[in-house]
């Protein structure tokens, strides 16, 4: 079973509705809540134009419940943000493999704050939020040549899936001159229904 028994719709609004305050080391006081529209308008120069573009396209999942685009905010201002959606998959080959598994997509930490576990709070709280919906794993997608990205993800508790069809995929990434350039990238797989322990940060770990 990919889900536990769900607390009552109340108790999960009000879940979703509270937003997490962690501090970091360096003093840096985090907050992880729910995006609304104008947190991308100010993460705007933090954010490519396709970035922004996507996470406003993921604000829709947000009406029908089945998904939410999470910002970290620093005093107040938004500092990175992630989109989590827990309706199916974009990849046929996760439906296929991980139905009902929800799925993180695009970390984005604004660059001043890298290196102070901006990246690693927002994925950490985005996973205590699919706890709380009652699912027992959550996967996400690293790109096979993203070392530092794959070191973090492992050190939160993520594995590279065992699914022959979730290794190897491909993504289309920005154009470039000579046609729409591709990067094949593995998914992993954390659980949520086991105590975590992070193990220790690495040389060249993505914040």
């Amino acid at each position: 079973m990919t889900r536990r028994p769900r607390a009552s719709a109340r108790d999960r609004h009000a879940a979703l509705a509270n937003s997490q305050r962690v501090t970091l080391a360096g003093q840096v006081d985090v907050k992880i809540r729910r995006a609304q529209p104008h947190d991308l308008d100010r993460l705007s120069a933090t954010l490519d134009r396709d970035d922004h573009a996507y996470y406003l396209d993921c604000m829709a999942y947000q009406d029908t419940d089945s998904g939410e685009v999470v910002v970290a905010v620093v005093g107040d201002e938004p500092v990175g943000a992630l989109f989590a959606r827990w309706s199916d998959a974009d990849e046929p080959e996760v439906i296929e493999h991980l139905p009902k598994v929800p799925m993180l997509y695009r970390v984005v930490v604004r660059a001043d704050v890298r290196g102070r576990k901006v990246g690693t709070t927002m994925v950490l709280a985005t996973m205590d939020r699919l706890r709380e919906r009652g699912y027992d794993r959550v996967a996400l997608g690293v790109d096979q040549s993203n070392a530092g990205a794959r070191r973090l993800y492992e050190r939160l508790g993520f594995v590279v899936s065992d699914a022959p069809g979730l290794r190897g995929l491909r993504t289309a990434l920005r154009p470039h001159e000579n046609g729409v350039r591709t990067a094949p990238y593995d998914i992993l797989v954390a659980r949520l229904d086991a105590p975590f322990v992070a193990r220790p940060d690495g040389p060249g770990d993505a914040p």
